[in-house]
């Protein structure tokens, strides 16, 4: 990938998001993988609300791109970004995210509760209910496959 020399305005501006520790800890979970809002609340135990405004600035100048999967929205680093070399320069002084992705998987990853609940409303799989991700009921659709 070649190094996009940055306006000095537009280099301020990315810097200035990065210089919130809860974005740049974002950008560095996402680096890592791609991660649903459910995923950001349970890793900085922050309210829904508020991750999804860290998220929106994130977007909005173009970090992060955010992916469609069923009901769920995943956001992953933009490597199209014009400031990218920048990101990835900065990201290497700061920890990576994986220790958080880690005791994620250790508790039963959301990402485990999304694909389950994909299943369940594909008809592939277990029953319809529910079931608790940290005291966080997570509704399970019903096997609606046969309506499509």
């Amino acid at each position: 990938m070649e190094t996009t020399m940055l306006e000095t305005e537009r280099a301020a501006q990315i810097l200035k998001l990065l210089g919130d520790k809860t974005r740049l800890t974002m950008i560095a979970l996402v680096n890592e993988q791609d991660c649903c809002v459910c995923e950001f609340v349970e890793i900085l135990q922050m309210s829904q609300p508020a991750i999804s405004q860290h998220l929106r600035k994130l977007r909005d100048a173009g970090l992060v791109k955010e992916q469609r999967r069923g009901q769920w929205l995943f956001y992953s680093i933009n490597k199209a970004f014009e400031g990218y070399s920048m990101i990835k320069e900065i990201l290497k002084h700061v920890p990576d995210g994986a220790h958080h992705f880690e005791a994620l998987e250790k508790q039963g990853s959301v990402s485990d509760a999304i694909e389950e609940d994909t299943n369940i409303f594909f008809g592939i799989g277990a029953q319809a209910g529910s079931f608790e991700y940290n005291a966080l009921p997570v509704p399970i659709l019903r096997n609606y496959s046969s309506t499509f």
